[in-house]
């Protein structure tokens, strides 16, 4: 009779051991949790630091409220939960993490357009080595062709061999391209003969027309000094302007 109750209690006992070990999470899920964790804390940092590095504050009161869930995230311990509990804790820092992804796309975009709005200036001096007299000259932006002012304008011109101080241009971060545009006052013989009738008619015709005006990129990535220097070449071949 003591045997078979030694049996039995033998039984309960394994029987115990067994619903312990079944209640308790696997290690397959604590290595899945603690490896999201770990996502999720580099993504933190990932964006703690890119908002660290941008003017706008806009979202600060988000992020702050983003981060007070960690410390709940930290206070569970993996081993007094169940599977179903530890899926359940893996969503949340998934879904955690997908915010602080967004986040730091949003802090990206931030970043790019302050650093569009930094100008760098560049301070040129322009050297006419070509055979033309120009009367106009502006300098302006790829993307803003109205601020095409004449830089000639209350001068006599920029005769051959002169150089002109002063002008400047203003990098972005994306380098645009700025545009160099001149004018000359060459008169041609059909042109100067228009002109000279026009005079003995006594009808009011300038002959200095400027006529249609030289276009040049700049390509300012290649400018890494806030000062240079310049030189409109002709071509000899096409007669075609180009900066040197």
């Amino acid at each position: 009779m003591k045997s078979a109750k030694k049996t039995v209690v033998c039984c309960l006992i394994v029987l115990l051991v067994s619903m312990l070990v079944s209640c308790g999470p696997s290690e397959d899920k604590i290595m899945q949790a603690q490896s999201t964790y770990r996502n999720l804390i580099n993504t933190h940092n990932a964006v703690v630091a890119a908002h660290s590095e941008i003017k706008d504050n806009s979202l600060d009161a988000e992020l702050t409220a983003l981060s007070s869930n960690i410390p709940e995230i930290e206070s569970y311990n993996l081993y007094d939960m169940t599977d179903t509990e530890i899926d359940s804790l893996i969503n949340t820092m998934n879904t955690l993490i997908d915010s602080y992804s967004g986040y730091l796309k949003t802090i990206g975009e931030i970043k790019s357009a302050e650093d569009a709005a930094v100008l760098t200036p560049v301070y040129i001096t322009l050297i006419n080595d070509t055979d033309i007299t120009f009367t106009g000259l502006s300098l302006y932006e790829k993307d803003a062709p109205e601020e095409n002012i004449n830089a000639l304008e209350s001068l006599s011109g920029l005769s051959p061999k002169q150089e002109l101080i002063g002008l400047t241009i203003y990098k972005n971060s994306g380098n645009t391209p700025w545009i160099l545009t001149l004018n000359d006052r060459t008169v041609t013989e059909d042109e100067a003969s228009d002109a000279e009738a026009a005079d003995n008619a006594d009808e009011d015709v300038s002959s200095d027309d400027p006529g249609d005006p030289y276009e040049i990129e700049l390509d300012v990535s290649r400018y890494n000094s806030d000062k240079i220097t310049l030189t409109v070449k002709k071509s000899e071949e096409t007669g075609e302007l180009y900066i040197e």
